[in-house]
């Protein structure tokens, strides 16, 4: 028997000739074995006569097996204990010094044998619990060859991953997996670190690129380099950080925008006050000048422009939200009339523009600077697109009635009437992907200096708020088609246009208070020319003074919003709280600190925008004197 010590039990690894029934394991104390093993001699052990020795009872195979003699012999192995290797006989017997060398050498020869076996044991036990972390680590882990660079293990979650068998993966140069682009630059087998972290890509079995964060390091076994790599599935982290910068991004342009917006009100109030001085002097040109005279053609056109730039203030304010929509009925042939006309002065000769107006009905509900923004925006979106060639733009508007089942071509319009706006260009067109994403807020394919990626995202957004849609066609090299539809309205639901009536006039008293004195002369003018008493203060404090030395004094007040001193709406407050449902009018350029909605609450009987226009004010003035 050839018997071990595992903790307090003496296990029987190894039996030859043994009894059935044979305990092949039992607690040690007591056993000759146990006292063989714990002698530490180097010679064998004989112990005879077993039933009148003290092992008759402490042994149990003893007296089970009626044995008589007992040969054993340590067995050891590298200078280590193993074990011990025993013969039992059941006859009385001495062994010779043949035996007993014999029994030692055989001892020897199992210890040998038992260190090879142990050695087996741990590297399989090592082996189990190596594979046992590779295959529960969160990472996919490949083992590499450093000579050849061919993978000889990986993991699950590595087989997860690339998508394919091990066995389709074992064998492998690990650059069709991992890291395709670092083939012949190896950080480690060809620079000569000794370990790796970076972000890098792994391949897919069928070619997806999945990012990830690897790390390398440099291992030896049996005489042999290897690298163990490990990876993390990056994408959504990358995902993330991308989201991240794309916020980062569009906070950056709404705050140039809010930016721009503020500077826009400042720019609209001092402008509409140098607008309202060319308006209000070219009117009164008119008035004086004699129909037949040559001189008033010119002053028309002075008139007809200082409206045109008062539409541009207003469409500057609509864009950085600052503005309301004046929704109405709209002939959208003149607008893009209007539009076409200054695009052929900015566009540059390279480009040809084509249009084709063929709408019998043209009207629709909306705000005429949306609609002229809408088309000079698809008009500059194709002037950009044809930059380096030049080519052709084509504007066409035509009428179209959809019936239910041309749902499926134009879907989102409902059955019904529609003015249809084709802008074509000749320019480099769109792939599929770029023409997804083409109306998504800050998406833009220009340079950040020429686009902000905010056009189109708005021009969708007018034409959804009217009721329409507007879609795109394009392929790579043949330009681009943008159409818009919009719901037309028919004449017979529109109210009648009545004829112009004369200009309103009065002879009430009225004080006016603007603190630019051009502007307050030139109110003079245009109210005394209208028939009032007029009283002008170019300060919100000296009118006050002059209304509390007569409360009475005056029909009506008409005053300037941005003041310094005091602001319009608190000398209104002042006023009324001297004289409740004193008719007061504020007028303002542009200002974010009131609405016409705030003015009403304060019981300001109208609030107007400059530039005012003689038959616009002259027309709420009696509007507020005679209510």
């Amino acid at each position: 028997m050839y018997n071990r010590l595992e903790g307090e039990l003496l296990c029987s690894v190894g039996q030859w000739h043994i009894p059935p029934g044979f305990k092949a394991a039992d607690a040690s104390q007591g056993h000759i074995c146990y006292d063989v093993i714990q002698s530490n001699t180097e010679e064998a052990v004989i112990v005879r006569d077993l039933p009148h020795s003290v092992y008759q009872e402490s042994d149990p195979n003893v007296r089970a097996y009626g044995l008589k003699t007992y040969m054993g012999h340590l067995v050891k192995s590298s200078g280590q204990i193993r074990g011990s290797l025993c013969v039992a006989y059941q006859i009385d017997f001495l062994p010779s010094q043949d035996d007993q060398r014999i029994l030692g050498i055989l001892a020897s020869a199992v210890g040998n044998e038992d260190s090879h076996w142990q050695a087996e044991k741990e590297l399989v036990e090592s082996k189990t619990w190596f594979d046992t972390i590779l295959q529960n680590v969160s990472a996919g882990v490949i083992v590499i060859d450093a000579e050849d660079h061919r993978i000889v293990d990986c993991n699950a979650l590595a087989v997860k991953m690339i998508g394919t068998p091990k066995e389709k993966i074992v064998g492998s140069v690990c650059h069709r997996f991992s890291c395709p682009a670092q083939q012949g630059d190896c950080p480690i087998t060809d620079r000569g670190q000794t370990a790796d972290n970076a972000e890098r890509v792994l391949l897919t079995a069928d070619g997806q690129s999945i990012p990830i964060l690897k790390t390398v390091i440099k291992v030896a076994h049996k005489g042999r380099n290897y690298l163990m790599e490990s990876f993390l599935d990056n994408s959504a982290r990358k995902q993330a950080e991308e989201e991240r910068l794309r916020l980062e991004s569009q906070l950056q342009k709404s705050q140039k925008l809010e930016a721009i917006g503020t500077l826009a009100g400042g720019i609209a109030h001092d402008f509409n006050n140098i607008l309202y001085a060319i308006i209000g002097n070219a009117e009164m040109s008119l008035y004086d000048l004699p129909e037949a005279s040559p001189a008033r053609y010119p002053v028309e056109q002075v008139l007809k422009a200082s409206f045109r730039a008062r539409d541009l203030v207003r469409q500057i304010l609509a864009f950085s939200r600052q503005a309301e929509k004046e929704i109405k009925p709209v002939q959208v042939n003149m607008i893009v009339k209007e539009a076409l006309k200054l695009l052929r002065a900015t566009l540059p000769a390279t480009i040809e523009i084509r249009h084709r107006m063929s709408a019998l009905r043209n009207t629709v509900l909306g705000d005429p600077t949306q609609i002229h923004q809408v088309v000079m925006n698809l008009c500059t979106n194709a002037h950009h697109a044809m930059l380096e060639k030049g080519g052709t733009l084509e504007v066409n508007m035509n009428d179209v009635d959809l019936d239910a089942g041309m749902g499926t071509k134009y879907p989102g319009l409902k059955p019904g009437s529609y003015l249809k706006l084709a802008i074509t260009d000749t320019g480099q067109g769109m792939r599929p992907e770029i023409r997804e994403r083409i109306f998504d807020p800050y998406f833009t394919t220009k340079d950040k200096s020429v686009g902000t990626g905010l056009g189109l995202a708005v021009v969708h957004g007018i034409v959804k708020d009217l009721g329409g849609i507007i879609s795109v066609h394009s392929e790579p090299g043949q330009g681009s088609t943008f159409e818009v539809f919009l719901p037309l309205v028919h004449m017979e639901s529109l109210p009648e246009i009545p004829a112009p009536e004369a200009i309103p006039r009065g002879r009430e008293r009225i004080l006016f208070v603007d603190d630019e004195e051009d502007i307050a002369n030139l109110a003079l003018r245009i109210l005394e020319h209208l028939g009032y008493k007029v009283v002008v203060k170019t300060g919100s404090i000296q009118a006050l003074e002059a209304f509390k030395a007569d409360p009475d004094c005056f029909d009506l007040i008409i005053t300037d919003m941005t003041m310094p001193q005091m602001t319009g709406d608190r000398l209104a407050t002042a006023v009324m709280a001297l004289r409740p449902g004193m008719p007061v009018i504020l007028c303002t350029g542009y200002s974010e600190r009131i609405s016409e909605k705030q003015a009403k609450a304060l019981g300001i009987k109208a609030f107007v925008m400059k530039p005012l226009v003689m038959r616009e004010i002259a027309k709420t003035i009696r509007q507020v004197l005679d209510e």
